[in-house]
């Protein structure tokens, strides 16, 4: 293995690594952004667990840290390695320009015949201090800021574990951290839950998010484990049964993190962290340069996602069943009050973050639309079809990946599973809406995207 990792000199012209003393240093830089980026990740997943106020200026200032020592490790040539912009650059565009979209909803020198039209209704009601009130596109400029904020610190993360995966020891790092995030969340929902400790609004459905995509981190974990070109190198008994244990751990993490999922979120969860995870297993069953692990693993493996098949088989004609049923039983419901606020606003939106609040005025009992109707409503229809398809050229990346790499190209799968995870719970649920869904994500797909690259690609744009 040839990365900057093992201190092989084979890549170290093309990492820019001029020393033993810079790679030592750039090594180090490396472990103080890995390290923060974990913490960050960590008190996402306790600030959608636990209530309490200012969580999200919290992971806001955390992120402005974040980026601020990063910026300093630059300038001291001290960051991670530098990674092409090219291939991740129809995504980050089409992001961007999603993302200017929200600017402009809080710009308040927009048309008049562009402002909603609740400022004017609003005017009459508010007296004088409608003239402290500067009419815009969205109808919540604080939450509209809150959005942009969100989504930087999102391309943030995503940015920086794109360019600290860029070797297989980075990569492996943050997958692993990923998991360990995943398993504790699970476990402290259910225990806090079996404690009746007061849990944040919508907490199961949230720690059900990052705890299947633990699930997907576990189960890359131990597919790359078994097709490490080592393991059918004869060792001794204990060195062997040691391995074993290893190699099981994961397996066994995934037992306990799926009784966690269907305990605090029911099936519903687990549906989604199955549909996620049987991606995974399809994109390993199909990439070239998994043939040995296939052939390692036997028929177990064949079996294991014939299963998980076989569950969603059964179990997604069932959910559909429940929320038709749910639609139906709510007269009206909310997904049609929200097809009626998206045909009133089908290309302004209400403004980013505002969803909850127009459904109220349009009388939905309080239940939140899923990401994609939210998504709609709030920026209209082209900037969010804009949002949709920036992800989707990330899964289209990491699709190239599991067909074109021969090594490593188990974390392009783990891209495979990690999106359909949220695509799928986006249907109804908050999915990257919820700062920890989306935040592990972020990481999960810059992991991705950095492994689906061949080596010569991520060096092919260095600095000079």
């Amino acid at each position: 293995m040839s990365d900057v990792a093992t201190r092989s000199d084979a890549l170290a012209p093309q990492f820019n690594l001029t020393s033993d003393g810079d790679g030592v240093r750039r090594l180090n830089g490396e472990r103080l952004v890995r390290g923060a980026l974990i913490l960050l990740l960590a008190i996402a997943a306790l600030t959608g667990i636990v209530a309490f106020p200012g969580a999200q200026a919290l992971l806001a200032a955390l992120a402005a840290c974040l980026a601020l020592a990063t910026a300093v490790l630059t300038v001291l040539g001290l960051r991670p390695p530098h990674m092409p912009f090219r291939p991740v650059a129809a995504a980050i565009v089409l992001i961007a320009l999603a993302g200017f979209w929200m600017v402009v909803q809080l710009s308040p020198v927009a048309p008049a015949s562009w402002q909603h039209p609740l400022w004017a209704l609003s005017a009459p009601v508010l007296a004088e201090a409608a003239q402290d009130s500067v009419p815009r596109i969205g109808i919540d400029p604080d939450a509209g800021g809150a959005a942009v904020i969100a989504l930087l610190r999102d391309a943030l993360v995503f940015w920086l574990a794109y360019g600290l995966a860029a070797t297989t020891a980075g990569a492996r790092r943050l997958l692993t951290a990923v998991a360990l995030v995943g398993v504790a969340t699970a476990l402290a929902t259910l225990a806090l839950g079996l404690a009746a400790f007061p849990l944040a609004a919508g907490a199961a459905t949230g720690a059900a998010g990052v705890a299947g995509l633990g699930m997907i981190a576990l189960l890359a974990i131990w597919i790359e484990r078994r097709s490490r070109s080592g393991a059918a190198t004869p060792t001794a008994a204990g060195a062997e049964r040691r391995d074993t244990l290893i190699e099981l751990a994961p397996l066994a993490a995934l037992l306990l993190v799926a009784a966690a999922i269907v305990v605090t979120d029911s099936l519903g969860g687990l549906l989604v962290a199955l549909i996620g995870s049987f991606g995974l297993l399809v994109a390993a069953m199909i990439a070239p340069g998994l043939a040995q692990f296939r052939h390692r693993a036997g028929i177990g493996f064949s079996l294991g996602a014939a299963f998980i098949a076989g569950a969603l088989l059964v179990g997604v004609p069932i959910a559909v069943h429940w929320i038709s049923a749910g639609v139906v039983a709510g007269g009206s419901g909310t997904g049609a009050l929200a097809v009626q606020a998206i045909a009133d606003a089908p290309l302004l939106g209400t403004g980013a973050g505002t969803s909850a609040e127009i459904l109220r005025l349009y009388g939905a009992a309080g239940t939140a639309p899923g990401a994609y109707l939210a998504a709609m409503i709030e920026l209209g229809i082209p900037a969010a079809a804009a949002l949709v398809l920036g992800c989707a050229a990330l899964f289209w990346l990491a699709a190239l990946g599991v067909w074109r790499r021969r090594r490593n190209v188990v974390y392009a799968c783990t891209g495979i599973g990690a999106t359909l995870l949220v695509a799928s719970d986006a249907v109804t649920g908050p999915s990257l809406r919820d700062p920890a869904i989306s935040l592990l994500w972020c990481v999960l797909m810059g992991i991705a995207c950095a492994q689906a690259l061949r080596s010569d690609e991520r060096v092919a744009n260095k600095p000079v």
